[in-house]
């Protein structure tokens, strides 16, 4: 009997013949521990079925025509006149130059996002930290090919939803898609978005997972430079009202955004879970390279409030354990950055209440 990832592979196959699924090892299924079931063989099959009653919600996405999709690298080009589009596509696909000018092949397939079995806010630590850390293993995967993709209508940068052959969902971020920074964000340089996505779930892990930030890689795909972001799917289907949350999530948002000193929560980056809490996403323009007058801020959780003993003690084991920390942001943030992050957390600290002292002048 087929498995499912030998149809998946079939299906691959069909539309290129020459490539092939390689992952064939399995992994364990994402729901908490129950009666013992059994085991999954292959990636795909971890992720399973979403009931009619819970079903996924997806951003919305650009259906490309069918003649987009025979055109190649120009997928998301207007077309052009006579032989001059095929021309022109032979010509950018040559080589090594699809890669210098950042070119995103076209999709060979609809993305098929699956539920991740993990209640993301209200899960156990345990069970989340080590679901987590598989589902980053799988954005991580130097392997992992694109097996579905479209790209998501809006936003400032190019950000498409993609499949891969392991199973995983996720937000395609390439780098060469990021819109040109203006000066009101001088303390964020420019291209290096990704690395700060990345960067704000490893600080997050580090703290306990707090704010509870879907995982976030910045190793690229296939070779192009950018950012994976784990899809969030199992989210509510009204996604307009945003006025209130409970209190706790504030605090947590707030704080979680005053130690990566974000500059741009706006009332899209970040979600509503299906019990209406909100999920943070796109950290893109957080961890300043200094603190002071930051231009243009969009802080959409703008709470102040005394620290309580929890998130005390939160804050001083981050302090303590700096030097992991500084470990695992090397290569992703400046070391001015980071060092304008502890600022802010001893000065938290230091008047045991939350500061916005960081981003004003």
């Amino acid at each position: 009997m087929k498995t499912t990832h030998d149809k998946l592979d079939e299906f691959v196959t069909l539309i290129d013949p020459h490539k092939r699924l390689n992952h064939s090892r399995g992994f364990s299924p994402l729901k908490p521990p129950g009666p013992k079931k059994k085991e999954a063989t292959t990636p795909t099959e971890s992720f399973t079925k979403t009931p009619k009653s819970e079903a996924l919600v997806l951003p919305k996405l650009e259906e490309p025509s069918p003649s987009d999709l025979t055109r190649g690298y120009l997928w998301q080009a207007v077309p052009l006149p006579g032989p001059v589009d095929t021309i022109l596509g032979a010509v950018i696909s040559f080589g090594p130059i699809p890669k210098m000018m950042g070119l995103e092949p076209a999709p060979t397939g609809r993305p098929q996002p699956r539920p991740l079995n993990v209640d993301w806010l209200d899960a156990k630590p345990s069970h989340f930290q080590a679901s987590t850390r598989h589902l980053e293993s799988l954005l991580r995967d130097p392997d992992a090919k694109e097996v579905g993709k479209r790209r998501i209508r809006g936003g400032s940068n190019a950000n498409f939803l993609v499949t891969l052959d392991n199973g995983a969902s996720a937000v395609w971020s390439p780098t060469k898609g990021e819109k040109a920074l203006d000066g009101s964000r001088k303390n964020i340089p420019q291209g290096t978005q990704a690395k700060r996505e990345e960067a704000a779930y490893l600080v997050d892990r580090q703290l306990g997972h707090f704010a509870r930030v879907p995982p976030a890689v910045s190793t690229g795909l296939e070779g192009r430079e950018g950012s994976l972001k784990l899809l969030m799917s199992e989210i509510s289907e009204d996604q307009s009202d945003r006025a209130s949350f409970p209190p706790n999530d504030v605090r947590r948002m707030a704080l979680f955004d005053h130690i990566i000193g974000n500059l741009d929560r706006h009332s899209g980056n970040f979600l509503k879970s299906r019990d209406d809490r909100p999920i943070p996403i796109d950290h893109g323009l957080a961890f300043p390279t200094a603190n002071g007058e930051q231009g243009h801020v969009n802080f959409h959780f703008d709470a102040t409030f005394q620290l309580n003993p929890a998130e005390k003690s939160m804050l001083k084991t981050f302090k303590k354990d700096r030097s992991k920390v500084e470990n695992d942001l090397s290569g992703l943030l400046e070391p001015e950055a980071v060092e304008a992050m502890y600022q802010r957390v001893d000065r938290m600290l230091e008047l045991g209440w939350i500061s916005h002292e960081w981003r004003k002048a």
